[in-house]
């Protein structure tokens, strides 16, 4: 048994060191839960020590900018850029201790950081001051969870479209009435977090598949009769 714990602590040990070798990632494991769940956290730091990407996953994964400052109480989403690519808007909702913010669709996010690589740069809003824009390295994600993406996408990646909750389709019905503004924006920032189909008719939005003079493709506030 102690040998078999020496060979455990070693395959951790040359795992973290090979992923710490080629990954902007850095990676732990945590099993001190109650329930004897192991949760590993990888944490990207930005530049200058702006901020940190952190993935915390157990059963489920969650994605969150640790943001050291207080946040905006009205925040809904972040603006974000990978690479070179435009700009996207991700739904986000501040967390408990007022220093952070949680991504609505954390494999979503985690989806888009496997698949552009490179840097990942979000821009955010602190307490009475200008938004700060952090960026971070995201190549390599770690193989665990990787596995948990492809697992995942395997299962559907939300794919089975659901009954919009009742309080999703008041809110709708609410913006539809042309009376609220606020309600509008806050949902069209959420919409616009999510890149597939998949996922955007999964949470209850209406994916528009042809680009539009007045309209371009993806996911947008289901219209009256949607």
């Amino acid at each position: 048994m102690f040998m078999k714990m020496i060979a455990v602590a070693l395959f951790v040990l040359v795992s973290a060191m090979a992923i710490g070798q080629s990954s902007a990632w850095e990676y732990s494991t945590d099993n001190s839960a109650i329930d004897g769940k192991v949760k590993e956290i990888v944490i990207s730091e930005g530049d200058r020590n702006s901020a940190a990407l952190v993935v915390r996953c157990s059963n489920v994964c969650e994605v969150y900018l640790s943001t050291r400052r207080e946040i905006l109480d009205e925040q809904a989403s972040v603006r974000v850029k990978f690479n070179n690519s435009p700009l996207k808007r991700f739904a986000v909702s501040r967390g408990s201790g007022d220093d952070s913010l949680f991504f609505h669709d954390p494999m979503g996010v985690l989806k888009a950081v496997r698949d552009n690589g490179g840097y990942m740069t979000i821009e955010f809003s602190p307490f009475e001051k200008t938004p700060v824009t952090s960026r971070f390295g995201i190549w390599n994600l770690p193989p665990t969870i990787l596995a948990r993406i492809s697992k995942w996408e395997e299962g559907g990646g939300g794919r089975a479209k659901v009954k919009i909750r009742a309080t999703l389709k008041a809110e709708i019905q609410t913006c539809n009435s042309g009376y609220a503004n606020d309600v509008c924006d806050r949902l069209r920032a959420e919409a616009h977090s999510y890149h597939t189909e998949a996922s955007c008719t999964a949470h209850g939005f209406h994916w528009e598949e042809v680009e539009s003079d007045i309209q371009q493709r993806g996911c947008w506030i289901p219209r009256e009769g949607d």
